[in-house]
């Protein structure tokens, strides 16, 4: 299958994490390498983003906040 990445370049920060999200929620929990534990976190933190999407950073503003203490 290909894939357009050209064309997913060119969707707002926005949809495309909303499609990273379709995407990995379109996988079976089974055949994730991930122990139960980490699952639980994964499964938390994806909750925490959803009730707080306007606090997640941006993958620039994260790039110049880690420069910035570099």
């Amino acid at each position: 299958m290909a894939i357009d990445l050209k064309t997913i370049r060119k969707l707002s920060v926005q949809e495309r994490l909303d499609l990273v999200e379709r995407i990995w929620e379109s996988i079976d929990a089974e055949a994730q390498p991930f122990t139960d534990s980490q699952w639980t976190e994964i499964q938390r933190r994806l909750q925490h983003y959803r009730a707080n999407r306007k606090s997640a950073l941006s993958y620039d503003q994260i790039k110049a906040k880690l420069r910035s203490v570099a």
